[in-house]
């Protein structure tokens, strides 16, 4: 249940940013002088997409995508800034400045949706660990048994998961999928 929390505050940080990108795009679509670019508000429409998906592989693969168009984006809007802003605050009225500060404000929003992307994407993967082949919490019984685990290894038991986990080198303790075998991502 807890990875469950984290995926829900994960998801509802993500379509929060995913709104506030959208009000932003919008608004700076108010500039009747100068054209800003429009892709912003594209993304943000891919992010709430993606933020109101229940099914795991159709999340998964939208905040893909959001990612990739919201890295090349970033790209672009620096150099959009790069080529245009010194121009835009030299020579256009408040309201295309006030447009240029809030196109500048949704880059930083954008970065932050990429961030809360990859820590759904976690979320979720990590929920993926904790889980049975039909989407149920593992029980005690169907778990390994102490007797089969050999140095190094360790076996956690918590009140609704039992698994495997393995140091590795530096000390760190790595959680293994109990599904797969392979280390969860935590």
């Amino acid at each position: 249940k807890m990875g469950r929390l984290t995926l829900e505050n994960s998801r509802n940080k993500f379509s929060k940013l995913a709104w506030l990108s959208s009000c932003l795009s919008l608004l700076i679509g108010l500039s009747h002088v100068r054209s800003f670019p429009s892709y912003n508000l594209a993304l943000s429409l891919i992010a709430l997409y993606a933020s109101v998906q229940e099914e795991t592989d159709t999340l998964l693969k939208s905040i893909t995508v959001c990612a990739i168009m919201g890295a090349l984006s970033t790209l672009a809007d620096i150099s959009f800034c790069s080529l245009w802003a010194r121009e835009i605050i030299d020579g256009y009225s408040g309201v295309v400045k006030f447009c240029l500060f809030l196109f500048i404000l949704n880059m930083f929003v954008k970065a932050a949706l990429l961030y809360s992307a990859m820590t759904v994407a976690v979320a979720v993967s990590s929920t993926n660990c904790d889980t049975s082949d039909n989407g149920s919490d593992r029980e005690l019984s169907s778990m390994h048994s102490p007797k089969s685990l050999d140095a190094g290894h360790e076996e956690r038991l918590t009140p609704a998961h039992s698994f495997k986990s393995e140091v590795d080198d530096q000390g760190i303790d790595i959680p293994m999928s109990p599904r797969y075998g392979t280390p969860c991502v935590s």
